[in-house]
């Protein structure tokens, strides 16, 4: 029978032995990803109440319809087109941080308080759209061409593979209860407010937005905290040609990361729509929509503990799959939503996906990171958010197309009659189901050695060639 050691029951060594002490750690690296996680979670707090069904609202509150929202965030996903001269900007500096801070400061500035004070501008509901979509577009630009810095100069304090799957899933997990939390407090205050009318509810979000703004300064001090490493920079990614070119020289990378791109394009058909869907037709309230969405931190306090400890001894490929397959399915819920039973409905199928969601965001989280090359990451990593956005942009564009196009129209699907939102995001769970299908066929290459691997072991052929 083992000893059990007294001092392995003293909860300052348990921690500093668990998962939590390896990732803060007491050396510069620890110290630096919880400043870094910190950031995330002020970012977590004021995302969560300046965006999302807050921002929904927000805009339908201001009487801009469905189909001007998916305009917007149209526009929004152009400024990713911007990206690519992310590394052209970047690598001018050879020290970054006053760059990365000033340019943080105008994003937030115009993205999160220019916003906030539109109501307040003596325009016709025209004139605001064309404000919104200027100030969405300004902010939008600043955010893609710096963004990427931060991601390059965190990446250096993610460690390993282990290391970095146990980062990652204690961020899912403090910014979930965070989120959830925000959510469920700011959301039973907005049902509470928005039943006194239209102009309280818009002064409560403005209220929640200007907390926001606050808050948002206080990230970028922590964003900027940990030491800045110097930048591995082989020259290629100087030219916007070399910036789409480079990445293509890692044919492992891009069929990883293809997964993502494909996943966006599917994502953002129905993104724009489905929560003026929730708040607008089907009349569901700001208090039900965040209760049920702040319940997602209990199944992360669950299940991402055990999907960590899976994925340290397995391929992540299997659980991707399985995870995105149910989730696919799941969609077919909304087929049946109506006004009488969406309070039943809508429930289930966001408990579904909290579920389903555990596993499928840690493993999504680690895609891009797999076979990420070492070198000129951060032209890779700007490619990668050009990709991303560029998908995104497209599901977005088709999905506002369609919804404009079948706004007032009723499909026959078997046995149901269905609205137009409806049968889209029935497409986009067949859509979702081809993507299961394409990692299965490339399973055996997504879990094999990255292309650097496979490029050394080339090379050390070829040289042991010319040596005989």
């Amino acid at each position: 029978m083992a000893k059990i050691s007294i001092r392995n029951l003293n909860p300052k060594v348990w921690m500093q032995n668990s998962t939590w002490g390896e990732v803060f750690s007491k050396d510069e690296m620890g110290k630096s990803r919880a400043q870094i996680i910190f950031s995330g979670v002020l970012g977590t707090i004021f995302n969560s109440i300046i965006g999302g069904t807050f921002y929904t609202g927000f805009l339908l509150a201001m009487g801009i319809d469905i189909v001007n929202i998916g305009i917007v965030g149209t526009i929004s996903l152009i400024t990713g087109f911007f990206n690519i001269f992310s590394p052209m900007f970047l690598n001018r500096f050879k020290k970054r941080k006053k760059v990365l801070i000033i340019t943080r400061l105008i994003y937030h500035t115009v993205n999160i308080l220019g916003i906030t004070l539109l109501p307040f501008f003596p325009l016709s509901t025209d004139g605001k759209i064309v404000v919104l979509c200027i100030f969405v577009f300004v902010a939008g630009t600043i955010a893609n061409i710096t963004s990427p810095g931060f991601s390059a100069w965190h990446m250096n304090y993610m460690g390993d593979n282990q290391m970095r799957t146990n980062y990652l899933s204690l961020q899912m997990i403090i910014n979930g209860a965070v989120q959830a939390l925000t959510v469920l407090l700011s959301g039973q205050l907005a049902s509470f407010v928005t039943s006194f009318g239209k102009e309280q509810e818009i002064m409560f979000i403005v209220i929640l937005r200007m907390i926001g703004f606050v808050l948002s300064l206080i990230e970028i001090y922590f964003l900027t905290r940990p030491k800045e490493p110097e930048y591995v920079n082989t020259g290629s990614g100087t030219s916007l040609v070399a910036i789409i070119r480079e990445p293509f020289r890692y044919k492992i990378f891009l069929a990883t990361v293809a997964i993502v791109y494909i996943w966006n394009f599917v994502c953002f058909l129905s993104s724009s729509a489905f929560s003026a869907y929730v708040l607008g037709p089907m009349e569901v309230s700001y208090g039900e929509i965040t209760t049920i969405d702040s319940l997602y931190c209990i199944f992360l306090f669950l299940m991402v503990p055990l999907w960590r400890r899976y994925l340290a001894h397995h391929s992540m490929f299997g659980p991707l799959i399985l995870n995105m397959f149910f989730q696919s399915i799941g969609l077919w819920i909304i087929l049946f939503f109506t006004k009488e039973n969406v309070s039943i409905l809508y429930p289930i199928l966001r408990i579904s996906q909290h579920i389903i969601g555990t596993g499928l965001n840690l493993t999504f989280a680690n895609l891009a990171w797999i076979h990420m090359p070492v070198k000129d990451r951060t032209t890779c990593l700007a490619f990668h958010s050009l990709a991303s956005n560029v998908f995104a942009l497209l599901g977005q564009m088709v999905g506002t197309a369609f919804i404009a196009a079948t706004e007032n129209r009723v499909f026959n699907l078997l046995f149901l009659k269905i609205d137009g939102i409806q049968m889209l995001i029935f497409i986009q769970s067949i859509l979702s189901l081809g993507i299961v299908l394409y990692i299965i066929l490339m399973r055996k290459k997504l879990d094999g050695p990255g292309d650097e691997v496979e490029q050394e072991v080339e090379e050390a052929q070829l040289a042991e060639a010319n040596k005989e």
